[in-house]
């Protein structure tokens, strides 16, 4: 029997440090001894915690010759995250910079990496309770918008991600005045710590989401390589004026306002560590002069699905482009 379809148990931590090492990686070219180690203690079938589930080696690694990616693919989540604009207000710098934050080293998914703010799309976001406190965007508008969406409601529902996990990951409210920005910081905690749902929060605060302050830029959706997989919507946005991030310190530990340009400058020197749709994104915002262009951009364009490939080369893994362009981690 092929290695690759023996069973063995596959314990939830097992597929954490598959999940993490596999981004370090990409990320890095390299992963640290500890991880290799709990990564083959997986592979030989030990446990390493007492919940456990079952699953075969292909689902996770492409060790089987005559089937190299996944036998059972996971389904990805939806998901939405944004990229906040500011202008720099010097020309030496760029026209504009992007708000970037720092996942926590310990994540599951990229650790370690700079990415924009963002998360999964839940189900209170989809709500009807939501609708009547969002601005410039019905359901039926941003289903149109979005074009693959399974429905309306969930569609309306990926604006309201967009706003709720900006708020939850950087204290940043993409809502109309007026509103309290002094309040912001006790709300969030409330929100953080579980006291109040958003949509509690929206209820009794009366926001009014502006959801016309987003504009759909890119569509990137996990390689069927990976166990957790997202299906993530981009959105640009003017950043509000008056408004202050600050990292949520739970999944992120930092956060910089960077210029496109510099950011890819700095991944390329290996000092700011990236994954494949962040640095392409960056790549695409660096052509505009300004933040106008760059709305006026988004309002007009057509946003494929991207979904890369992941294989393996002599020289490592490699993610391949739907293009066939072939993107290798910076060394």
């Amino acid at each position: 029997m092929p290695i690759a379809l023996l069973p063995v148990k596959i314990s939830k931590t097992g597929k954490c440090w598959l999940q993490y090492s596999f981004f370090r990686i990409l990320v890095k070219g390299k992963i640290p001894l500890a991880d290799l180690l709990i990564a083959g203690a997986v592979f030989l079938g030990y446990d390493v915690d007492q919940e456990h589930d079952f699953a075969t080696l292909s689902d996770y690694y492409p060790l089987s010759g005559r089937d190299p990616f996944l036998r059972s693919i996971a389904i990805p989540k939806e998901a939405a995250t944004v990229i906040l604009m500011r202008p720099t207000g010097d020309a030496d710098r760029g026209p504009f910079e992007v708000l970037m934050v720092h996942r926590h080293p310990d994540s599951i998914f990229v650790p370690e990496c700079y990415v924009f703010p963002g998360g999964c799309i839940d189900a209170g976001d989809c709500a009807p309770e939501l609708v009547p406190y969002c601005c410039g965007r019905d359901a039926e508008t941003a289903w149109h918008i979005l074009g693959d969406m399974p429905d309306a409601a969930m569609s309306l529902g990926a604006w309201i991600a967009a706003v709720r996990e900006t708020f939850e990951e950087t204290g940043i409210l993409l809502a109309r005045p007026p509103f309290s920005i002094d309040r912001l910081t006790k709300l969030r905690r409330l929100l953080l710590n579980g006291e109040k749902t958003f949509t509690e929060l929206v209820r009794e605060e009366k926001w009014k989401l502006a959801l016309e302050r987003l504009k759909y830029f890119a569509h990137w959706i996990t390689p069927e390589f990976l166990p957790y997989r997202y299906d993530v919507r981009f959105f640009v946005a003017l950043a509000p004026e008056g408004q202050t991030a600050c990292p949520d310190g739970i999944e992120l530990t930092g956060h910089v306002w960077i210029t496109p340009g510099q950011a890819l400058d700095d991944y390329a020197a290996d000092r700011f560590p990236m994954v494949l749709p962040t640095i392409m994104t960056l790549r695409e915002l660096s052509a505009f002069p300004n933040i106008e262009a760059v709305l006026a951009g988004a309002a007009v364009k057509k946003v494929p699905a991207i979904l890369t490939r992941v294989v393996p080369r002599e020289s490592g893994l490699v993610e391949i482009m739907p293009d066939g362009t072939v993107f290798s981690p910076v060394r």
